[in-house]
């Protein structure tokens, strides 16, 4: 073997290495990215855990909410109206619910089309709790009202649920 030939043949050999190693090393990058992803989104539903239990008026709040007969069409239906004093209980609702409505938003928005962060998040159970949630009145209002602020994949998610939206909400989720 000549001299070029050693190092075209070491070449090839350092080349198929590096290759090796990008791809280690981008699976490594991966994995980290979504468990990051995964922590994050767990981390936001500890906030919320947690002001729910901070905050337990606003539990007997939507309790009570639950039974409100929402129509889109009727306003005196409505919970968020022109006129209904914007005192502390109706900010921290209304906060309460965006808050929430953030949540699934984010976890639609990154989760969703990733076939192994769909995987790793078991979105499938996360939709089913999510349409559960998204059934009482104040929720299906706020989306009703203001849907455009929330990015498009959540409410291509909120569209493929409308149905299921109108089916009885389950009190005893409060």
């Amino acid at each position: 073997m000549e001299a070029k030939d050693w190092i075209a043949t070491i070449s090839a050999v350092v080349a198929v290495a590096a290759l090796g190693a990008t791809y280690w090393t981008y699976r490594l990058t991966r994995n980290h990215l979504l468990l990051e992803r995964v922590h994050k989104l767990t981390d936001r539903l500890y906030e919320i855990d947690r002001l729910t239990l901070e905050y337990p008026g606003l539990q007997e709040i939507l309790y009570l909410e639950s039974d409100r007969i929402y129509r889109r069409s009727d306003p005196a239906t409505h919970y968020f109206v022109v006129g209904r004093p914007h005192d502390e209980q109706y900010f921290q609702v209304k906060t309460f619910l965006y808050t929430q409505l953030n949540l699934c938003d984010e976890i639609v928005s990154v989760v969703e089309g990733d076939t192994l962060l769909e995987r790793t998040f078991e979105f499938a159970q996360w939709k089913d709790y999510m349409t559960k949630r998204l059934r009482h009145p104040l929720f299906r209002e706020l989306i009703d009202r203001e849907g455009s602020i929330w990015g498009p994949k959540f409410n291509r998610f909120v569209e493929s649920i409308r149905a299921k939206l109108l089916e009885p909400f389950d009190k005893e989720l409060y």
